[in-house]
């Protein structure tokens, strides 16, 4: 099967603009992370019964922070990381204008500046396609997760 190459520089290039309508990135917050967040408020609230107040989660690749602060408003103590330091300004900019305490990292997922067992939830979205090794990402997680963390992701089409 075919498959384009992932330009990852992306997120470098146009990553000032992830909170513009007018901006390709935007896509994904005006029509996915709706229904995304839903999805998981769902099965972190009513499925498993957790208080959102009472966990630290960690997004993997959070991009311009739209599901991060998404978590937060929901009581979420919340870490993002991308590799892309203009996301990250970016995400914490908009966070900051917001009144949103999230702490973002500059970091990949095949090296989370997280300690072991720092969080309780782990997701990534739109994530793992752009990845050099899912298998170091996937034990990244698990390392960064408590023994009973919870893990989610969801892969765009790209890939």
């Amino acid at each position: 099967m075919w498959q384009l190459p992932i330009d990852n520089d992306v997120y470098n290039r146009m990553g000032e603009g992830w909170w513009e309508e007018e901006n390709p990135l935007n896509i994904l917050h005006g029509s996915i992370t709706p229904g995304r967040f839903a999805y998981f408020r769902e099965v972190l609230t009513n499925r498993l019964g957790l208080d959102p107040g009472d966990l630290r989660a960690l997004d993997i690749g959070c991009g311009g922070g739209f599901l991060a602060e998404e978590f937060t408003r929901l009581g979420c103590q919340v870490v993002g990381v991308d590799p892309s330091v203009v996301s990250i300004e970016t995400a914490r900019r908009h966070a900051a204008a917001t009144g949103l305490d999230v702490d973002y990292r500059v970091g990949s997922g095949e090296q989370l500046p997280a300690a072991d067992g720092e969080f309780d939830v782990a997701y990534c979205c739109d994530v793992l396609e752009h990845v050099s090794d899912l298998d170091v990402v996937i034990s990244e997680t698990a390392r960064a997760l408590k023994q009973e963390g919870i893990s989610c992701s969801t892969p765009s089409t790209g890939r």
